[in-house]
């Protein structure tokens, strides 16, 4: 199971995202909350000894409710996985997530769907399997 399969399982089991978690844009007429998710920037370092199966990533998250209250509740719920991520193989048969962090939070508005919008990175560094 790849990070992105992997971070999908994960985060769907957050019943109050109701299962609305796409890669890179929400289905265009959906009703929210919406979650989105996409790779920024993956590394794979290369030592003197090869290349490892050791991977950094950097990988972009929204959060989308027309409450910004809601938007809120949900971002501490998200947050909260994510953390629990830490130290512990994700999915299933997922990466070993070795070392995470959550970054550049911050909250934004759509004008154009009339939606809250919570922006956040995490950076995470696993090792595929």
């Amino acid at each position: 199971m790849t990070f992105e399969e992997a971070l999908y399982f994960e985060l769907s089991s957050i019943p109050e995202l109701n299962g609305n978690i796409y890669p890179i844009h929400a289905i265009e007429g959906e009703e929210g909350p919406f979650m989105t998710y996409y790779k920024d920037d993956v590394n794979y370092p290369i030592n003197l000894n090869g290349p490892s199966n050791i991977v950094e990533g950097t990988y972009v998250l929204d959060i989308l409710h027309p409450s910004y209250k809601e938007v809120q509740t949900l971002f501490k719920l998200v947050k909260d996985k994510i953390i629990s991520f830490l130290g512990r193989q994700i999915g299933q048969n997922g990466p070993l997530i070795q070392m995470l962090s959550i970054n550049n939070v911050r909250d934004l508005y759509e004008a154009e769907l009339d939606y809250n919008r919570l922006n956040f990175n995490i950076q995470v560094k696993y090792k595929e399997v």
